[in-house]
């Protein structure tokens, strides 16, 4: 079957073969991608991509996202965590209501997008927001707040707690000690928390510390002593009265001798 020529038969003995000398028919005309968008191809990302080009806010150097991380979790998907059949054992009840942890489902604050069904429930969660806790009231349930410690706060309650018992036992508080014991509880701590610990509380009574700090005891005792220097010292202030010196008042000149003295 016979087929046209193609133009290329025309370009042959032609040396460019209609792409001219310099460029050799290479890269692109227009440039790709998102080249010229400040200069030749600028209207259209002032157009169509506004703010593409140029900074804005401030950085952050320090960002740690796990201090961000909060998954969430709306209202309506809240039955959607447990099973139906519990849902159903628990519908015909008054006396009873089911509990939803959803920090154990992976989430940590509740939202209030959505509906609600009419069935009371306890819902467990680190956060709630305002419309999320209202929801769950109306229908007759409750939203239970998890309080969580650091992890720091954590070590050093462990180390506080393992202190009091070689107290309790009149074994002289070391880091090595306190190191074993937390060991036998299966309490993870970092190696230094142990010997700082036992460096703060050396030569001192962990419980009466623990005792005046929870009650107040030192100001009552700052104010006793001076209760007593000062019952200490009123016998001598007896013996010796005090001298009173009467202050003689400046006379006030006249202002009919004009401070000459005349009527003196």
């Amino acid at each position: 079957m016979a087929t046209s020529k193609k133009k290329t038969r025309k370009l042959r003995g032609h040396v460019s073969h209609g792409h001219g000398r310099v460029g050799k028919h290479r890269k692109h005309p227009g440039g790709r991608g998102n080249a010229g968008g400040q200069h030749h191809h600028r209207i259209n990302f002032d157009k169509y991509h506004p703010g593409y080009f140029g900074k804005v806010g401030m950085r952050n150097y320090h960002v740690r996202k796990n201090q961000l991380y909060c998954p969430t979790v709306n209202v309506d998907k809240l039955w959607s965590l447990v099973s139906e059949n519990l849902r159903k054992s628990y519908a015909g009840r008054t006396d009873k209501a089911p509990v939803i942890d959803v920090v154990r489902a992976g989430y940590h604050k509740v939202l209030g997008k959505g509906v609600l069904p009419k069935q009371p429930v306890i819902v467990k969660a680190k956060f709630f927001s305002h419309s999320a806790e209202q929801k769950i009231k109306k229908v007759g349930g409750a939203c239970f707040q998890q309080h969580t410690l650091a992890m720091s706060t954590q070590q050093e309650l462990a180390c506080v707690y393992a202190a009091l018992i070689l107290q309790d036992d009149d074994v002289a508080i070391t880091g090595e000690k306190i190191s074993t014991l937390l060991k036998a509880a299966n309490v993870n701590v970092e190696p230094f928390w142990p010997g700082l610990f036992a460096k703060a509380l050396d030569g001192v009574d962990v419980k009466t510390l623990i005792t005046n700090v929870s009650s107040g005891v030192s100001s009552g005792s700052v104010g006793a002593a001076s209760a007593v220097e000062i019952a200490s010292a009123s016998p001598a202030a007896e013996s010796a009265p005090a001298k009173v010196e009467k202050k003689e008042e400046p006379k006030e000149e006249s202002d009919d001798d004009m401070g000459f003295g005349l009527f003196d």
